[in-house]
């Protein structure tokens, strides 16, 4: 597709740092995360593989755009972005509800933008769980992150501004010529789901909307996902 973007895949190996702060007596929490990740987009990312066999495995349509595929380059990341937010509790129930902001941006080949966004949670147990994302391109459930064995819940919607200057799956390959199209500047995003835990394992229920990513894109992007942490 020459009026679409580049397929590409990306393999990575990353680490997040979270660090958090409660000051109870303003009924605030600060949190920062900073993110690091090294990898390889291209071919040997093993994208094109995997696409093809899991749509041979569902009987779904054949894929046709990986000619316009970017080439290998290794891939750098660092992200890091800092959350406040204000925590009450709902009258005299269980449940508590928040309200937050967040500024962040990511820096290396694979992305360079700022970010912003303001989020509403309610549920249980907020005080106890991060609910800060990273701030890659990446279409990624939210995070979620709670203490071991908590049983915690919270409803969350949450809406993001990213202000791109480089994003390597629409500009192309940095030194290398490959197929690209040219970005939109600003991309806004929303996304409303839930989070709970069982056990070790956190889950993310998610629906997301996403602005037009570059010029020609026919319409906004809208996915939904599922995501699972595990702890050990």
């Amino acid at each position: 597709m020459e009026d679409g973007r580049p397929y590409a895949g990306w393999l990575y190996l990353g680490a997040a740092f979270i660090a958090a702060q409660l000051e109870p007596e303003n009924h605030l929490k600060v949190v920062e995360r900073f993110d690091i990740s090294a990898g390889i987009v291209g071919p040997s990312s093993g994208a094109e593989r995997l696409q093809r066999w899991t749509h041979e495995i569902i009987g779904t349509y054949a894929v046709n755009g990986w000619d316009n595929q970017l080439r290998d380059e290794p891939a750098l990341l660092a992200g890091y972005a800092r959350k406040w937010a204000y925590i009450r509790p709902l009258g005299q129930s269980a449940i508590d509800w928040e309200m937050s902001g967040t500024l962040g941006g990511s820096l290396g080949n694979i992305t360079a933008q700022l970010v912003s966004g303001v989020e509403l949670r309610l549920g249980r147990a907020l005080n106890s769980s991060v609910g800060i994302s990273g701030v890659a391109p990446a279409t990624a459930a939210p995070h979620y992150s709670a203490p071991s064995g908590d049983s915690g819940w919270h409803l969350f919607a949450d809406w993001q501004l990213r202000f791109v200057s480089r994003d390597i799956f629409l500009d192309g390959n940095s030194d290398k010529e490959s197929h690209s199209v040219e970005k939109a500047p600003r991309v806004g995003e929303w996304r409303f789901g839930l989070a709970f835990a069982t056990g070790r394992y956190q889950w993310t229920l998610y629906h997301a909307r996403r602005s037009r990513e570059f010029v020609g894109q026919y319409e906004n992007a809208t996915f939904s996902g599922l995501g699972l942490t595990a702890r050990f």
